[in-house]
């Protein structure tokens, strides 16, 4: 999951609210205050990034196939890559 940059944008909400939020008077525990505010706006970007469509069961079992499947190159290619990165090497070795 995007942990660092939800966070990031977590803080960010947080004090673009508590500056529209905050009344004139400052609130007597203010360390609560924006705990509260922050609880809130990190349970609302969970909710949202576990949504059912973009939170898939098979996410993981699609990204362990996604070795199984065919690729873009073919055998001749990869056996010509194989090839010449050994005579590369040969002739470093020379």
């Amino acid at each position: 999951m995007k942990c660092e940059p939800d966070a990031e944008e977590c803080v960010n909400d947080t004090y673009l609210a508590a500056w529209n939020a905050i009344p004139p008077e400052r609130p007597d525990p203010l360390r609560t205050y924006i705990f509260r505010i922050t609880r809130n706006i990190a349970t609302a970007k969970y909710h949202a990034n576990t949504a059912l469509k973009r939170n898939s069961y098979y996410d993981v079992a699609l990204d362990e196939l996604e070795e199984c499947l065919t690729s873009a190159s073919t055998i001749e290619q990869e056996v010509d890559a194989k090839e010449l990165s050994q005579e590369i090497d040969r002739f470093l070795d020379s």
